[in-house]
């Protein structure tokens, strides 16, 4: 699967934001996600499944933004330290639901409430990597239904415009390519992402090491001037840049 992605930036993309996902709490990183945007025969759901699929059958794992904040708030718990595919934020989803959900998933941390029997319920915790898809960027989309986004949020999910593979590896088409990558995955969904994990249980060091060394890397790039919130989106980069760096399971990087 990486060798039919190699060449192909968005896939290689999410399959980085992938690998990320369980070095967050290794290497102090904060949860975030990117939101791949693009008409519907862009790949960008192939590119969230191809992620996906180090971990286990894409099909089961993809969710949707359609539901309520408590309900992405819950789906965000159980992938803790793991990651989390919301796929077609247009597709039915409220928009009032998907900005509350937008911040609660990167917020980190549950509602807090209380309990009937007195005291407050056992708050919940998640750091969390997250792909979303979309016809428009989060912002677009939200504006159009009259809510204003909040600045914080782009930080934390990044808002990607995706075009299409041109690395097709001897393939005779886009779909082709494609349906290469997802017979690939059906046959071997979920040995990369255990084999992952296995390397980063036994080498914290050598994963946090290698966040700071992209870190310093992607501070050197951009300049001090462009502001924190710029050195705040580098910091996504730089973890995602680091996950690829041990060239375990891939070689982009």
């Amino acid at each position: 699967m990486a060798r039919l992605a190699e060449g192909n930036p968005f896939q290689m993309l999410t399959v980085g934001v992938a690998l990320a996902a369980p070095m967050l709490p290794l290497v102090g990183a904060d949860g975030f996600g990117v939101h791949l945007y693009a008409q519907s025969t862009a790949g960008k759901t192939t590119a969230e499944d191809l992620a996906a699929s180090l971990y286990g059958e894409p099909e089961r794992q993809r969710l949707t933004w359609y539901g309520t904040a408590l309900g992405v708030a819950n789906e965000a718990e159980a992938h803790n330290q793991g990651l989390l595919s919301l796929d077609e934020v247009d597709q039915g989803a409220a928009p009032k639901h998907v900005y509350t959900a937008a911040y609660t998933l990167f917020n980190g941390k549950g509602k807090l409430q209380g309990s009937p029997e007195g005291g407050n319920r056992v708050q919940k915790y998640w750091k969390t990597a997250v792909i979303s898809t979309g016809e428009r960027d989060l912002e677009t989309y939200l504006k159009s239904a009259g809510i204003k986004v909040n600045a914080g949020q782009l930080v934390r999910l990044l808002n990607i415009p995706v075009t299409r593979p041109t690395q097709l590896h001897g393939h005779e088409s886009g779909k082709a390519h494609a349906d290469a990558l997802k017979e690939a995955w059906k046959q071997n969904h979920g040995a990369a992402g255990r084999e992952w994990i296995q390397y980063l249980s036994t080498r914290k060091q050598e994963a946090i090491e290698a966040y700071q060394k992209a870190k310093r890397r992607w501070i050197s790039l951009i300049p001090e001037s462009y502001g924190e919130r710029v050195h705040r989106v580098t910091d996504r980069f730089a973890v995602i840049e680091a996950a690829g760096l041990p060239r375990c399971i891939t070689a982009y990087f």
